[in-house]
């Protein structure tokens, strides 16, 4: 619905729409299904805009149809959509040239799924809502591209260096995810991107800053860091009132715990287990929703606030805390604690 957004399909009105039509329908996972014949009839209406020469269709997911295009260089202006993947008709690594996507000025979507040798990109479209490369291998994406029009930005695993130029317009931006992207070494300005919603670092090893701008994201629901073991600067203050999940798990070289707006309300899950931090600010207790407070292995720990009145919380894990000199005193309404 993020990606159809950013589009301006009006996602809402338009699913809407669909379901009362018998088009569309929610599975229990919350999932949007269509039946296979439905699905079968828009894919035959793409595929007859141009029979003989799929560079012509507005989108390609057929694995025989898409290797076509990028090896005989026939892509168009006309792809809107392309998902590159390499189970049968590939080989096991890809080789993209530089230029690959030159001619594809309207692309909207771009899903890369399989190992690619493609170390000197020139162009990706300044129209793309949906990136996602797993294994990217470039240190960087493409100076001339324009990410104004990005809605989600899913690079795991990847070679990337330095995402974008701090006056980078991203006000559309929505989702980033660089999970295990080692030789990320330091969290861009975030500024320019305050529509955040997800931000996912886990396991960028070589992460050791974290650009105070993070910290005032108030549209952000989750932050993931965990495993980022050079991790040694988090801003010293957030006020992130829409988070649900904070996660510092693992970041074994962070030392002091932020200290936290009274405004965030909607913290459910805290987590800074194995981390390096010796006390805890006293404004976790405006923290009211907080369901789980995870402190395991945090060695150096040695005080907690002197009360707790944290009324939803159900979860205190303290295991391991071998510095820890004494317990908290137990507010009377925290009756959810388990």
């Amino acid at each position: 619905m993020k990606v159809l957004d950013g589009c301006e399909f009006c996602p809402d009105i338009g699913i809407d729409v669909h379901i009362k039509k018998s088009l569309l329908t929610v599975n229990k996972c919350n999932r949007l299904q269509m039946h296979d014949l439905l699905q079968e009839m828009g894919r035959k209406i793409v595929r007859e805009k141009s029979v003989d020469e799929p560079g012509k269709r507005c989108r390609l997911w057929v694995e025989r149809d898409v290797y076509h295009v990028l090896t005989t260089k026939t892509a168009t202006k006309t792809i809107e959509g392309i998902i590159i993947d390499n189970k049968r008709e590939m080989s096991e690594t890809l080789t993209l040239s530089a230029d690959v996507f030159l001619k594809m000025k309207r692309l909207r979507l771009l899903k890369i799924l399989c190992r690619t040798n493609c170390y000197d990109l020139t162009y990706l479209s300044n129209e793309l809502r949906l990136l996602v490369w797993t294994g990217c291998p470039l240190r960087s994406l493409p100076s001339s591209f324009k990410q104004e029009n990005l809605v989600i930005l899913l690079l795991p695993y990847s070679n990337i260096e330095q995402l974008w130029n701090e006056n980078m317009p991203l006000y559309k931006l929505k989702v980033l995810n660089l999970k295990g992207s080692e030789k990320l070494i330091k969290a861009p300005n975030f500024t320019t991107a305050p529509n955040l919603e997800i931000l996912v670092l886990e396991g960028c090893t070589r992460l050791v800053y974290v650009h105070p701008s993070v910290g005032v994201l108030t549209r952000l629901k989750l932050l993931n860091l965990r495993g980022c073991k050079s991790l040694r600067s988090f801003p010293t203050k957030i006020r992130m009132e829409s988070l649900e999940m904070l996660s510092l798990s693992g970041c074994s070289k962070l030392q002091s715990f932020p200290e936290i707006d009274g405004k965030m309300e909607c913290l459910l899950e805290l987590c800074f287990d194995g981390t390096n931090i010796k006390e805890l600010s006293s404004s976790i207790r405006n923290l009211r929703r907080l369901e789980v407070l995870n402190l395991k292995d945090c060695k150096s720990l040695r005080s907690l606030p002197t009360k707790f009145g944290m009324e939803s919380l159900e979860k205190l894990i303290l295991s391991s805390c071998s510095n820890l000199q004494s317990l908290p005193e137990i507010d009377g309404k925290m009756e959810c604690l388990l």
